[in-house]
């Protein structure tokens, strides 16, 4: 079993410790072999488009992509037309410098799932926050209400209420005064 899990990292002669890498070198090699068998490899103007294409595109990454893009300079350094200053240079990235990056996207899509979550509870929050603000409102105009339709004196009735009081009593008093003088000239009792 061990032997065929490490025949399976050998790809195009380059051995791979990652599973998921040599995967991709797989793809790469499948790839390359397409390419050979469908282009016209002897034809330097097509090499030179597939050349500039492929390093346009990033395709390869593993080793096994990068030496066929090689193979590929080098045979376009080979035609006396094409000088080496037409070719871009291949884009190499290092597994370390590749980890760092896998790292560093998880971790960004880490905190862009943190800022999600933290965005999604502030906006229940908020939510929750309106609703309450809501309803506090909806008592205030409530009790808004209840104290002006009310008829027991209040802070924002209590004068006029008392003032009504005192000018009943008083018309009340006026009106026992001239009941009272009335029977007095009836009477005709004199003050």
């Amino acid at each position: 079993m061990e032997k065929k899990e490490k025949k399976e990292k050998i790809i195009e002669g380059f051995y791979f410790d990652d599973a998921k890498v040599a995967e991709q070198a797989k793809r790469e090699a499948d790839g390359i072999q397409y390419i050979r068998e469908n282009t016209d490899m002897d034809n330097p103007e097509i090499v030179l488009q597939l050349y500039r294409k492929l390093i346009g595109e990033k395709l390869f990454e593993t080793p096994v992509g990068i030496s066929f893009l090689k193979e590929l300079r080098d045979y376009l350094l080979q035609v006396p037309t094409i000088q080496e200053q037409e070719l871009e240079p291949i884009h190499f990235q290092t597994p370390e410098v590749e980890a760092e990056m896998r790292s560093m996207r998880r971790e960004k899509t880490a905190f862009k799932g943190r800022m999600e979550k933290k965005i999604e509870q502030g906006r229940k929050r908020l939510r929750i926050s309106l609703i309450v603000n809501l309803f506090l409102a909806v008592l205030v105009v409530g009790m808004v209400i209840i104290t002006l339709t009310s008829d027991q004196p209040n802070i924002v009735n209590y004068e006029n209420k008392i003032v009504d009081k005192y000018a009943q009593w008083q018309q009340e008093l006026e009106e026992r005064e001239q009941a009272v003088r009335e029977k007095e000239q009836e009477l005709q009792i004199n003050p």
